[in-house]
């Protein structure tokens, strides 16, 4: 059995980091579902579950013509606020028929498709990992690129990003029943990676879960770059960040302070200000202390004028 999938990542377009319940509602994109979500270690959201009908080509190594029908799993996850990803993956099997059934029989498997005729799961998985696009085959980065674009269309958002950064798809298949744990990873273009593992048949986990799991754990560092630098400028925006009305209120603030204190300054005192505030008492001994002091020194030029008229006299004219 092979399993598939994809994940494209994204900027989500809003200046500032959305959490909590907030973070809920944008990418809540099945209406009467629960979003799942968590705070810690980072923020994380997760929309429910959505089947998404498949009917088309299967991209294969060797050119072969192979058509499958079925539902992939798709949802949107919003890490650490800033960081947007649209996910689709599913299993690809043999059909239990060589025709195409009715719908409910492929919606009650859902992330399943069945192909139809002859085909071998490594020639698919092959062709999955060329990352060729080609319209007549299935898109996987039109299916996870819709749902970057449904979110993105929330109302909650301002659609002003701190910076703009292209999309990257990161594209995997899994072979189930390998005799051991084995993966590759390859670069096949600037905005495409790949990811090829081989899985026991032991392990019972869902590869698409276990895949999403791991990928989330390493988009937390990137996230909590964006943390980060939402917490640095905190404090720059409260008065000097941006002008919205945080600022305006603000400065407003400063200048109201700034005019009363120059109207305190200039305006006259009352009487009983005068008491309390100058603390009379002392005020009125340092008066008796200043008088003091002008008696003495007017003593003091009296008696320098007295001392100074005999020498007066003894000094000749010139």
């Amino acid at each position: 059995m092979l399993a598939f999938g994809e994940v494209q990542t994204g900027l989500l377009q809003n200046s500032r980091a959305v959490t909590g319940l907030r973070a809920a509602e944008v990418v809540n994109l099945v209406n009467g579902e629960q979003v799942r979500r968590l705070e810690r270690p980072i923020a994380y959201a997760v929309s429910p579950d959505r089947p998404d009908g498949v009917d088309c080509r299967l991209p294969t190594g060797s050119g072969a013509h192979v058509r499958a029908i079925g539902t992939l799993i798709t949802h949107a996850a919003l890490v650490g606020g800033h960081v947007l990803q649209g996910s689709a993956y599913g299993y690809v099997e043999p059909g239990t028929a060589d025709r195409r059934l009715p719908w409910p029989h492929y919606l009650t498997r859902p992330g399943r498709l069945e192909w139809i005729g002859k085909a071998r799961a490594d020639d698919i998985g092959a062709g999955l990992l060329s990352g060729a696009r080609d319209s007549a085959v299935l898109d996987l980065p039109a299916i996870t690129g819709r749902i970057l674009d449904e979110v993105q269309r929330s109302p909650l958002l301002d659609h002003n990003p701190p910076l703009r950064a292209p999309r990257l798809r990161l594209r995997w298949t899994a072979k189930i029943g390998g005799e051991r744990l084995a993966a590759a990873f390859a670069v096949r273009s600037e905005e495409l990676r790949t990811f090829e593992i081989s899985l026991p048949s032991t392990d019972v986990r869902h590869p698409g879960q276990q895949f999403e799991h791991g990928l989330h754990d390493a988009t937390h560092a990137v996230a909590g770059v964006f943390t980060q630098i939402d917490r640095t400028e905190q404090p720059h925006w409260q008065c000097h960040g941006h002008r919205d009305q945080r600022h305006e209120r603000c400065a407003g603030d400063q200048r109201e302070h700034a005019e009363a204190r120059h109207r305190e300054q200039r305006r006259p005192l009352g009487a009983r200000q005068k008491f309390d505030n100058g603390h009379f008492p002392e005020k009125r001994h340092r008066l008796d202390r200043e008088h003091e002091d002008d008696a003495d020194r007017r003593a003091d030029r009296e008696q320098g004028a007295q001392e100074e008229d005999p020498l007066d006299d003894e000094l000749e004219p010139l």
